[in-house]
């Protein structure tokens, strides 16, 4: 619950000084960093199989939510301040 607070704290904040789009388009950029690495060790042997499998899927999990988030905001309207 504390972990969800702050979360949301902070998420209060990038939204009021208008960062958040910036934050996700950061976000979404690391993503597919994260990606490129693990698709890398794994060819290059420093991970397993089945650890890549598990990582692979998470990863894209993650790539959606952040893209989801991200032109939800581009398309949302700006807030009133």
């Amino acid at each position: 619950l504390k972990e969800k607070i702050i979360v949301s704290l902070v998420k209060l904040s990038f939204l009021k000084k208008g960062f958040f789009k910036q934050f996700l388009a950061i976000a979404r950029g690391s993503c597919a960093e994260l990606e490129t690495q693990i698709i890398i060790v794994h060819k290059l042997g420093f991970i397993k199989e089945d650890n890549f499998n598990n990582l692979s899927p998470k990863i894209e999990e993650l790539s959606k939510m952040l893209s989801s988030s991200f032109y939800s905001k581009i398309n949302s309207k700006p807030l009133n301040r």
